[in-house]
């Protein structure tokens, strides 16, 4: 209903074929120029509807003392529509005289808690990033509510912690997987940070559910062997990978003619300004171009501050079009580490610029309007996550060029 609601309010068309009914948090990031507010209200209906989903189906799974290992893929779009309705027929099992547990357990148990959530985190990254390239639901979405879970259903067997502790546990235990990343070289500060609220979220979900299942003091089942969905998922998504493309558009009005504008987008140029917080953040922007000739088919090399792209112009119309194709791209970002380098395959091939147009229109006060429209992929799930995010990193840079272009050109 969000969706369709969302597509009206935007008075967009929405097509209701089987990708709306089978990945509708995509159709709402394909949404043209979807709204900041959108996006948040999405994300949030995106993680209750995941949160209430897991814990449904554990609870189900626990009813039933079977199905604990497929409740772990009923949070993932798609297949959790039917992994929901083999849990559902899930027969009740028989009530059996529990075991009591021993609720006075030592320090030991937090130690081993927190160490079994941040080797989650460790491993999960080393089979999901480095060996398959996965960057998707497993990774952000699954993995760190599994962590969270474990944690907190070993701490909470030792020892019942109030709900609050059982929560800061969690938290430093995600805290120490992040850091062994950091020190192994797995990840960059910068990426653990952009990830790191969805995570916490996710963390703390499992957290609580797990805690659940450790204060029931019985034995219905045992979560921890829904840690063995998690290959599953990521050979899933990487044989299936995401691909959501974005679309922008961008207009600045300029003081000047067409004329004056081609003669300035159309040859080699520096680009004095760049966002605070896209440089801060290592995330890449454009700092030079160069034409090495001119009309369709030439090449153009952009410097960019990750490193060099090649392009070649698919559209040469002096004083109106000019369009440029992306052949190789630089690097996302430029990682912060304590090392030189960071075996993280996000940082190439995951989000790409396939095409930008530059188009120059003459106004009837004498000025000319400078319109920018660009194409780009994104392969990260959850999308309403990532989306936004991008979408940010490609407004700052855009911006910022048609200002250096206008800066330029006016003076």
């Amino acid at each position: 209903m969000f969706v369709i609601a969302s597509y009206a309010y935007a008075s967009s068309k929405l097509v209701f074929d089987i990708w709306f009914w089978l990945f509708p948090n995509r159709v709402l990031a394909l949404l043209p120029n979807i709204s900041p507010i959108h996006a948040a209200i999405g994300f949030a209906l995106t993680l209750i509807s995941i949160g209430l989903l897991a814990i449904f189906s554990y609870q189900k799974a626990n009813w039933s003392h079977r199905g604990h290992y497929l409740a772990s893929f009923a949070m993932l779009p798609t297949i959790q529509i039917i992994i929901v309705i083999i849990i559902a027929v899930l027969p009740k099992f028989k009530e059996v005289d529990a075991d009591v547990e021993d609720n006075k357990s030592g320090a030991s148990h937090v130690i081993i808690g927190l160490f079994s959530g941040a080797f989650i985190i460790i491993i999960a990254v080393a089979i999901s990033a480095l060996t398959l390239g996965a960057y998707g639901w497993g990774l952000f979405v699954m993995t760190p509510f599994l962590s969270g879970m474990v944690t907190a259903y070993i701490t909470n067997r030792g020892r019942d912690l109030s709900a609050a502790k059982s929560a800061n546990v969690v938290i430093l235990s995600g805290l120490l997987g992040c850091f062994a990343l950091l020190m192994l070289a797995l990840e960059g500060l910068m990426c653990i940070i952009l990830a790191a609220p969805l995570a916490a979220i996710m963390a703390i979900m499992g957290g609580s559910l797990g805690r659940g299942y450790a204060i029931e003091k019985n034995k219905v089942g045992n979560p921890l062997y829904s840690i063995a969905a998690l290959p599953l998922i990521f050979i899933f998504e990487s044989v299936i990978p995401p691909e959501l493309p974005i679309s922008s558009e961008h207009h600045i009005e300029i003081e000047a003619s067409p004329q004056n504008i081609w003669d300035v987008i159309a040859n080699d140029h520096y680009n004095d300004k760049s966002s605070f917080l896209i440089n801060v953040s290592g995330l890449a922007y454009p700092m030079k171009i160069d034409f090495l000739s001119k009309g369709v088919g030439s090449e153009v090399k952009g410097h960019f501050s990750t490193g060099q792209s090649k392009a070649i112009v698919t559209e040469w119309l002096p004083n109106k079009l000019l369009a440029i194709k992306m052949i190789i791209q630089p690097p996302a970002m430029e990682e912060m580490s304590p090392y030189r380098d960071v075996h993280a395959p996000h940082l190439n091939g995951y989000f790409d610029t396939q095409e930008t147009k530059f188009k120059i229109t003459p106004l009837a006060n004498g000025n000319s309007r400078l319109s920018v429209y660009s194409k780009h992929k994104l392969r990260i799930d959850p999308s309403f996550y990532w989306q936004p995010l991008a979408r940010w990193a490609i407004d700052e840079n855009i911006d910022s060029v048609l200002l250096d272009f206008k800066g330029q050109i006016e003076n």
